[in-house]
This record gives structure tokens, sequence and C-alpha cells, in this order.
């Protein structure tokens, strides 16, 4: 390629202009989509709190599951019923660490730890 010196000085300027200006592009680009999805989340978990719906016309509808899934999945008559007692010593709650892990394995009958 015959370049003469201005030429040259003009296609480097040119070529580093147009990186300053791509780079600050690509920048911006990264910085809105972030943004977006940062808004995306948000609007996700306010819309479908707590297994309802939620849009500004309709507050707080609930969803519930399809018929045939429940069916399928056996869960025709909803959840079964809250135990009374629970299945573990609530005295188990006070110990922390490998105290409580050793605790609960001796409710489970297993001596290793």
């Amino acid at each position: 390629v015959n370049e003469t010196p201005a030429t040259a000085t003009t296609t480097t300027v040119s070529t580093e202009l147009f990186l300053k200006h791509a780079q600050k592009a690509i920048l911006q680009n990264a910085a809105d989509c972030t943004a977006s999805l940062w808004s995306l989340s948000d609007e996700i978990i306010f819309k479908y709190a707590s297994g309802y719906v939620n849009e500004p016309s309709h507050m707080s509808v609930s969803v519930g599951y399809p018929k045939w899934w429940l069916e399928a999945v056996g869960f025709k008559g909803g959840p079964p019923p809250v135990p009374h007692k629970p299945k573990f010593d609530t005295d188990a709650l006070s110990k922390t660490g490998k105290a409580a892990m050793k605790e609960y394995l001796k409710q489970q009958n297993t001596s290793e730890f």
C-alpha cells in the first residue's frame, strides 16, 4: 500500500477514534443490558411473589396449579396435614455446629460423624 506520512497519520487517528467510540458503545451497551436484567428480575419477583400474580390492574390473584398436574403428582386432595409432633427433638435447636450435627445423627440412629 502506498501511503504518505499524512495519510498514515490520518488512518491511525481514524482507527484510534473508531476504537475509542466502539469501546464506549460496547461498555454502554453492557451497562444498559445489566440494568435491564436487574429491572426484569425485580419485575418478576414482584409479579409472582408468594404464589400470586400481582399486576397493577389486579393484585394478589391466586395462580394455583392445573388440575391435570395435581392429579399426575398425586396431589389431588391438597397437601398432607401438618404433623402435630415435630419429627426431631426441639431441644436440639439450641445446639449449633458440630454439637447440632451429632444430635441430628443421634436422632437418625447413626453414630457416624
